[in-house]
């Protein structure tokens, strides 16, 4: 509502200085000996304020790059936690004595080949017949396990092609937003089957100490990395469990948060007075130095003269408007 409010005043305010500077051009036009000294005025004044703004939009530029250089810092930081929460069910997944019922993967596979987590979770009205008779008709298959499996599946990607990533100690991910927003609910399921409905759905279906031997101190190191309270740890399903909740509560909404900043421009606010800065350079400075230029006759350069100075003023109002705007909602940001 605010903004609409904005908005009628501004423009209401614009037509009402408009229209009392074409009546007072009417009234009173200009005379021809002053109209040099009003295109000097106007070049004069409209430099100085493009001058000012250049600097201050200048600073604000730099500013803004510093803010997204520790962004970017914080969000590769966030994105090798992610990157060793992936490495960790990497190992879970090809840990086959942690599935009591690994067979059942395979069979999913064949049986439900190209399904994938977000599939089976999709209500949408294009969800697949498949996943229908998955979670309706499917009696030889464990629900749980394959659903555990794809959320799992869905963040570490496929285990079944060329994983040099998963062994990688050096190369950081940077995570796109897709991804990001792909990887939000399966941390969560992660928790859900291995701790928040456990005893429901989960129980003897896994086992909790059968995460490969020649892992576990990989995944003690990579966890430690993630948070130190696991340094002295053995990885099981409550931890398990806990990291998956952590990255669906704190870390990959971080990400997300942060990814979208990086990938924004320049905002509306600036946008806007960039063009109406262009616009009061255009109108004031290049326009009357072209007249004053070529030597213009009278009867052509006193109305151009006063078009000039119409769209200055009136681009003068409308830039205090939106530069206004923009300190308040800066300062609201700080507060």
């Amino acid at each position: 509502m605010k903004k609409y409010i904005f908005y009628i005043v501004k423009y209401t305010i614009l037509t009402l200085i408009g229209v009392g500077i074409i009546y007072l051009y009417i009234k009173f036009p200009f005379k021809s000996e002053t109209l040099r000294t009003i295109q000097n005025n106007l070049i004069t004044s409209s430099g100085i304020l493009t001058g000012i703004v250049i600097a201050y939009l200048s600073a604000k530029q730099f500013q803004l790059r510093q803010n997204r250089e520790d962004i970017q810092l914080k969000l590769n930081q966030l994105s090798d936690k992610l990157t060793n929460f992936r490495k960790i069910l990497y190992r879970v997944m090809k840990s086959h004595d942690f599935w009591i019922e690994y067979s059942d993967i395979n069979k999913f596979k064949q049986k439900y080949s190209g399904i994938t987590f977000n599939d089976l979770h999709n209500q949408g009205e294009e969800s697949n017949k498949l996943v229908s008779q998955f979670w309706l008709e499917e009696k030889d298959i464990s629900t749980t396990t394959a659903d555990l499996y794809l959320a799992m599946e869905e963040i570490t990607g496929p285990i079944d092609h060329a994983d040099n990533w998963a062994y990688d100690k050096l190369h950081s991910y940077n995570y796109s937003l897709d991804y990001l927003l792909r990887c939000h609910m399966p941390a969560n399921q992660i928790w859900y089957y291995l701790e928040g409905r456990y005893a429901k759905h989960t129980d003897g279906l896994i086992n909790d100490k059968g995460i490969w031997v020649l892992f576990k101190d990989d995944v003690r190191e990579f966890a430690s990395q993630i948070d130190s309270k696991y340094k002295s740890v053995d990885i099981d399903r409550h931890a398990l469990a806990q990291i998956g909740t952590d990255f669906h509560e704190i870390y990959i909404p971080r990400l997300i948060e942060m990814t979208r900043i990086l990938q924004k421009g320049l905002s509306k606010s600036m946008k806007t007075l960039l063009i109406t800065l262009t616009i009061i350079l255009t109108s004031g400075v290049l326009i009357p130095l072209i007249m004053q230029t070529l030597n213009i006759s009278d009867c052509i350069s006193n109305p151009l003269t006063f078009s000039m100075v119409f769209i200055v003023i009136c681009g003068l109002i409308s830039f205090m408007f939106d530069f206004y705007r923009m300190l308040n909602r800066e300062v609201r940001l700080k507060e």
